[in-house]
């Protein structure tokens, strides 16, 4: 395989995914985030490219975003950042309409009820399972399956530390450092997951494999996304380049069939 170290292609939106998650677009927004066991472990306005890299050290990997009821509206406040808010370059819940319209008609509801498309999604995610909402902080707990008495909790000590307008916990920026206090609530569970193969089997000029000397392996070739040479190093691959793993694909899977055809 390509010598490491190998660069990381990971994110919280994969629409498709067998554990779905909510929403295209809102993956590195800056809600209130808590893991499994309802606590607080991050400064929520981080890089989106260094979410993963905290959930690591949390149980089970993964995290929720929890909001009230003014979470459309501060969507739309979230400035900069790649997957927060509405004014970033990502794609936003637009893109998913039709995936999370789909899961709404399987769940016998009317998708067509909801005019906006943020709001369709939202309860897509509910619908699909993987979103909660609740009256009570209590409520929304016991439906994400934490410990009511810790979110409760931390929820308690996000509010104070926004009547502060100072996160003494962990320094976010208090430009996000809203209250958690409006009903209804919801929580949105968020895991990373891989977005494609960023190494693969070294490779010559030629398409050819090479063994962990070097050396050609004979009548052995290999191309696109499983041939290495992609991306080498760096903390994500370019995200915003069209065809770039089709025109790989293409190029290197001609080359390999001429070359082991002799032309």
């Amino acid at each position: 395989m390509d010598l490491g170290p190998h660069v990381s292609n990971i994110h919280y939106d994969v629409a498709f995914a067998d554990t779905r998650e909510p929403f295209c677009g809102s993956g590195g927004a800056q809600w209130l985030r808590v893991n499994i066991e309802g606590e607080r472990f991050s400064d929520e306005d981080c890089a989106y490219q260094q979410i993963y890299a905290q959930d690591i050290d949390q149980p089970g990997q993964m995290h929720y975003q929890i909001m009230d009821a003014k979470h459309p509206d501060q969507w739309q406040l979230f400035y900069g950042g790649v997957m927060r808010g509405n004014g970033n370059t990502g794609p936003g819940p637009e893109a998913s309409r039709d995936v999370w319209a789909a899961v709404l008609e399987n769940a016998g509801e009317d998708p067509n009820q909801y005019e906006n498309v943020y709001d369709l999604v939202v309860a897509g995610a509910i619908a699909a399972g993987i979103g909660f909402k609740a009256d009570t902080i209590e409520g929304l707990a016991t439906e994400m399956g934490v410990p009511p008495e810790a979110l409760k909790a931390t929820v308690d000590r996000y509010n104070e530390l926004a009547a502060q307008g100072v996160d003494l916990d962990f320094g976010k920026n208090p430009d996000f450092l809203w209250p958690i206090d409006t009903p209804p609530y919801y929580a949105l569970s968020r895991r990373a997951h891989p977005l494609g193969v960023l190494n693969g089997l070294r490779i010559n000029t030629e398409m050819q494999v090479l063994d962990k000397d070097g050396e050609v392996i004979e009548a052995l070739y290999a191309a696109g996304n499983n041939s290495g040479g992609n991306y080498f190093g760096g903390m994500v691959q370019p995200m915003c380049a069209p065809a770039m793993t089709t025109g790989r694909a293409l190029l290197t899977g001609r080359l390999a069939a001429l070359n082991a055809a002799g032309a």
